[in-house]
């Protein structure tokens, strides 16, 4: 393998170019071998290793007749010429992962003519029976803080974990989403790969100096958004507000319900305490305006399971956690915090009290599932992976 050219597939932010510097610098660190990364816009030579859907005949060839399921990839040898595709660049990336575990390690071997073929997709997660609501809460990283977090080689960019996204909606097929940090260049990509006959989003744009706003996601095969917005807090306004929506259910009952997300300060304690009071004032106001219909929070919260201020919240909204009623029922799964760099399998954890993404709902809801979102790769989705809540109330 040593001299040969990874060939990449030209794309819009050169992740597929990252991934192969990856492989080049594996190869050389682990097995002393020099390799070269180039685009697929150079012209072709002998000996390739060829990375995603590139203008290659043998990149065609390979992939002919086969389709790809969800976050799978397929690697072969193809005319002498190494191939690794994806049915997107998250795989693809695995299958370079796997490249060089299985080709380039200490313990490595050589492709013969085999073709290796693995899916990270752990299948769809259906709803307990008697869901009325299915929702989750999820950060999706502001790019400008993955990039100082991690560095500019190190972050996965937005466009490509927008991929984990849409896994995430088929897999669990929520109701509504509270989504924080997405930047205008979120709003953008779910706008071009999400947002359709079946995905509506309550969004407010561009915000002068914002940190990402906090923005619903909406399943208008279940749920009808009837009106909403966003809501200012009355300090320190430039970052994440409050986005509200009233939404009905599509199952012939006509009821109504409330659902909220934000994005409370990590680095200023006195902020975050106007933001608790505000967030729940508001939330008790809506209520009493609309009939006192249920209403479920979500939010990055940025405090602890039964932190000071979190309890504070709890109390005054007159909430309770879908965690804690789920757990008392044994219905609570991965009860755990997970976090860390997208795309990094030693990422950390840490008990679930120490997690910041909460799911708040009425005392008397019943709530048949809390989980946090592990399978389907969700961990690659963000810095802190999502959590879900199946929950119910009485007509």
């Amino acid at each position: 393998m040593n001299g040969f050219t990874v060939v990449y597939a030209e794309e819009r932010g050169g992740f597929l170019k990252r991934c192969a510097e990856k492989l080049c610098r594996a190869a050389k660190e682990i097995k002393g071998l020099d390799l070269c990364a180039v685009s697929d816009t150079e012209a072709p030579v002998e000996h390739e290793i060829l990375i995603g859907n590139t203008n290659r005949a043998e990149t065609a060839k390979f992939k002919e007749g086969v389709t790809l399921g969800p976050l799978e990839y397929r690697m072969g040898l193809e005319s002498g010429k190494y191939v690794i595709v994806g049915d997107g660049l998250m795989s693809v990336s695995y299958g370079v992962d796997r490249f060089i575990s299985e080709f380039l390690s200490e313990e490595g071997r050589e492709m013969s003519g085999e073709v290796i073929t693995e899916s990270k997709f752990d299948g769809c997660v259906e709803r307990p029976e008697g869901t009325d609501l299915r929702i989750i809460t999820a950060n999706l990283m502001f790019e400008k803080w993955a990039r100082i977090s991690y560095g500019e080689e190190g972050f996965m960019p937005n466009y490509v974990r927008a991929e984990a996204f849409r896994i995430m909606l088929d897999a669990y097929k929520p109701d509504v989403l509270g989504l924080q940090e997405c930047s205008p260049d979120w709003h953008g990509i779910l706008a071009d790969t999400v947002e359709s006959k079946d995905w509506g989003f309550v969004a407010p744009g561009k915000v002068d100096d914002s940190n990402g706003e906090t923005i619903l996601c909406y399943n208008k095969n279940t749920v009808t958004f009837v009106n909403g917005g966003h809501i200012s807090y009355p300090e320190f306004a430039q970052t994440s507000r409050i986005c509200s929506g009233l939404f009905q259910l599509k199952d012939g009952t006509g009821r109504k319900f409330l659902f909220y997300t934000t994005h409370w300060s990590w680095n200023r304690p006195e902020i975050a305490d106007m933001e608790m009071r505000f967030y729940s004032d508001t939330v008790n106001r809506m209520r009493a305006e609309n009939g006192g219909i249920p209403a479920f929070c979500t939010a990055d919260f940025n405090t602890g399971y039964r932190s000071e201020r979190y309890l504070g919240f709890v109390e005054r909204a007159d909430l309770a956690d879908t965690f804690d009623i789920a757990k008392e029922n044994g219905a609570t799964v991965n009860e755990i915090f997970a976090f860390g760099r997208p795309g990094d399998d030693s990422r950390g954890s840490a008990p679930y009290a120490e997690g910041v993404d909460h799911i708040f709902g009425p005392k008397d809801m019943r709530v048949y599932r809390h989980e946090t979102l592990l399978k389907n790769r969700m961990v690659d989705m963000s810095d802190h992976t999502p959590r879900c809540a199946d929950v119910a109330w009485d007509k």
